[in-house]
């Protein structure tokens, strides 16, 4: 089946998927309905999408208004597919694609301004996604106050991250597919200084 985007500028547009089993694109349906459950896009965002494979939820964030994305993926041909599609949308110039471990380029430096908006779809059956939850805890100050992770996973098998800084705002099943959104909590509970000398 062809990848589409299914939504904003650039819909009914066909992507390019890297060759071989190690992509497993998300499904045109899961994607449209993980952005209805989304909602408008807030101005500027920023988004980032980890396991990018073919890109196809980051150049999606991109034709609904995103005003930035990063891509990121391990692999040669995923990122090399990345890159064609990018520049068959005209894209370029709101994006970049990294070639790196998603965990391990969550944990490096900070990026110039933290993310609105994070898509995590490792594939199924991998440690990926519970590494990937692990490193959200971690450096949280990557994501920004409101912002929203996008996990989707096999089944049941869905790892949360530390849930005293973001908490599950939706969960549905989309055939095999298990999606779940968080939300970092927008503010750090502040210690209570009245009474002190």
């Amino acid at each position: 089946m062809p990848i589409r985007v299914v939504g904003g500028f650039h819909r009914g547009r066909t992507l390019r998927a890297p060759r071989g089993e190690d992509t497993r694109p998300t499904s045109d349906r899961t994607r449209e309905a993980i952005f209805n459950m989304l909602g408008p896009l807030p101005p500027h965002c920023r988004a980032l999408d980890l396991c990018a494979g073919s890109g196809a939820m980051g150049i999606e964030a991109l034709s609904r208004g995103a005003g930035w994305v990063d891509l990121v993926d391990r692999a040669a041909p995923a990122c090399a597919a990345i890159r064609g599609n990018l520049e068959a949308l005209g894209l370029t110039d709101r994006s970049a694609v990294h070639r790196a471990d998603a965990a391990a380029w969550l944990l490096a430096s900070a990026p110039l301004a933290p993310y609105d908006l994070v898509f995590a779809d490792p594939p199924y059956g991998s440690d990926v996604l519970a590494a990937i939850a692990e490193a959200l805890g971690v450096r949280a100050d990557r994501i920004a106050p409101g912002g929203r992770v996008v996990f989707e996973a096999d089944g049941e098998d869905m790892p949360v991250p530390p849930l005293n800084i973001y908490h599950c705002l939706r969960a549905r099943r989309y055939g095999r597919a298990h999606v779940a959104i968080f939300e970092r909590v927008a503010s750090e509970p502040q210690a209570d200084t009245r009474g002190t000398a």
